[in-house]
């Protein structure tokens, strides 16, 4: 078999590829009212399902809907650009985001994404599988 010297850096690049935009996200999307064929289409997509989840999550806890101190976990987290996105778009309601991943590679890139944009004080990385969380 073919050994790869950076099997994280190399999946990133083939979705850089394939989606074509640059995008961080790296999962489905929900194409409602997006052009197929702007520029960033899958990017939008891909927070357009980030936004929906998390208004479905707050539909389930109508009894804290004025809560200021949500934590979000992200299991899988990749590149971290979903914990990102929300804890831009909703920084009144998210006090903390924790991305737990396994990719070093994707963790440091997450790391350097949130400093980025000012958000290491609530945004944590954890380097570990979902089962060996603590």
């Amino acid at each position: 078999p073919l050994t790869v010297a950076n099997p994280d850096r190399v999946k990133l690049k083939f979705y850089s590829n394939v989606l074509g935009d640059n995008s961080t996200f790296i999962h489905y999307g929900k194409w409602d009212g997006i052009d197929l064929d702007q520029p960033g289409a899958y990017g939008m997509a891909s927070e357009a399902m980030t936004d929906y989840m998390y208004r479905l999550s707050l539909g389930l806890l109508t009894h804290r809907a004025e809560s200021r101190d949500f934590a979000y976990v992200d299991l899988g987290s990749g590149t971290g650009a979903s914990a990102i996105h929300l804890a831009e778009k909703h920084s009144l309601t998210i006090s903390k985001a924790t991305c737990i991943n396994l990719c070093h590679d994707q963790n440091i890139i997450a790391v350097e994404r949130a400093a980025e944009r000012n958000l290491s004080d609530r945004i944590e990385i954890v380097e570990s599988s979902f089962d060996e969380t603590p």
